[in-house]
């Protein structure tokens, strides 16, 4: 991993968000709702790759303190196929 350092030996550039913004908040609210990438992406101006960026981004368990209220849980039932 390559890490930029001014002369100082500091980081440089923007720090990295520990939250949402709003905007995101509402974009995975309406993907846990159904809306496809590219409908969102259409409606906020911005590509279908940014809008999976961002779910992937805020995806559940990758920041601390965060939780989103829409998680969604998937039950798989598994039949046996022997005879």
């Amino acid at each position: 991993m390559i890490v930029l350092r001014s002369k100082r030996g500091l980081k440089t550039g923007r720090k990295m968000r520990t939250q949402p913004t709003e905007r995101d908040k509402s974009i995975l609210k309406q993907i846990a709702e159904g809306k496809t990438l590219t409908e969102l992406g259409k409606y906020w101006g911005i590509s279908r790759q940014r809008i999976f960026q961002i779910s992937k981004r805020w995806s559940y368990g990758r920041y601390k303190g965060y939780k989103p209220s829409h998680v969604v849980e998937e039950t798989h039932t598994w039949t046996s196929q022997s005879e």
